[in-house]
């Protein structure tokens, strides 16, 4: 029995470091693995932050572009109103002054 007891031990002694730096060295393989599994989470997560972000700005960017634009076209309505009415008034006084000239 004391034989068997030697040869286990020496056994566990030649292939033991061998296994448990095999099993040591998976170990740190799963780990890394699962580090890079969260970091590529984590840059999906942060990069669909910035992609919404930039939608909502870009959103904000053509809201703001609509109301410039329908103010532009507003004040050239009124200045196309106000040419129309000062050109009337300026036939209606070159026409008073054929009359009375």
């Amino acid at each position: 029995m004391d034989e068997g007891i030697i040869a286990l031990v020496a056994i566990c002694l030649i292939f033991g470091p061998g296994l448990l730096a095999v099993w040591s060295r998976h170990k740190q393989k799963l780990l890394e693995l699962e580090i890079q599994r969260e970091q590529a989470r984590g840059l999906a997560s942060s990069s669909n932050i910035e992609l919404e972000t930039l939608k909502q700005e870009l959103a904000e960017l053509r809201r703001t572009t609509t109301e410039y634009d329908l103010s532009i076209d507003s004040h050239l309505q009124q200045m196309k109103q106000r040419i129309e009415f000062l050109e009337q008034r300026t036939h209606e006084m070159e026409s008073q002054q054929h009359i009375r000239g």
